[in-house]
């Protein structure tokens, strides 16, 4: 489990705890919901990387992310992808191809954090960055 992932359940973990010293919850019932929780884990990003979709003498910029999720009928796993931005110049500067990969970047984690997947995505420098045809 990584720290983002250990975060996201401490968090979950303080918000049982809190509904019981509200008196919401019995005791019995928040150590019910913590065994749940800590076997359920929640959605795992496994990969993430930056896609150079290459059309013609332009480019599509986009970034994607497989998100893991055990469920009651087993593990799902899924690919979520950003909107992608077309039209990029293949053979123009890095800065521009590393500006929109930032945005897109940005867009995927909003995203996901709609899902309610709340790891920090790793800096753009450490995502592969993936080239196909």
């Amino acid at each position: 489990m990584d720290e983002t992932q250990k975060r996201s359940l401490r968090q979950q973990r303080i918000e049982i705890l809190e509904l019981n010293a509200d008196g919401e919850c019995s005791a019995a019932d928040v150590a019910s919901d913590l065994c749940e929780l800590i076997e359920r884990g929640g959605p795992r990003i496994t990969a993430v990387r930056i896609v150079h979709q290459v059309d013609g003498s332009m480019l599509d910029i986009s970034a994607e992310a497989d998100v893991d999720v055990d469920s009651d009928v087993g593990r799902i796993m899924r690919t979520v992808t950003s909107s992608g931005r077309s039209g990029v110049e293949s053979d123009g500067d890095d800065a521009h191809r590393r500006e929109v990969a930032g945005e897109q970047r940005a867009e995927l984690q909003e995203i996901l954090s709609a899902f309610d997947v709340t790891p920090l995505l790793p800096a753009l420098d450490e995502i592969e960055v993936v080239k196909k045809c």
